[in-house]
């Protein structure tokens, strides 16, 4: 892994530590349903997020 993936990947673990009990839950179950989904169910649930967060979908 390159240094500023990891950095990516480190920084969202410190962001996921800040989170309450509550949200750290909600994060690895909807992190847990992403993982074990199929690829067109990994675009369904990555669409509805960013649909949530109004972002712009990727394609």
């Amino acid at each position: 892994m390159k240094d500023t993936e990891e950095m990516k990947v480190i920084d969202l673990l410190l962001e996921f530590s800040k989170l309450e009990k509550k949200e750290r839950e909600f994060f690895l179950e909807n992190m847990n349903r992403y993982i074990f989904v199929s690829p067109s169910g990994q675009r369904k649930l990555r669409l509805h997020w960013e649909n949530k967060a109004k972002r712009p979908a990727r394609a």
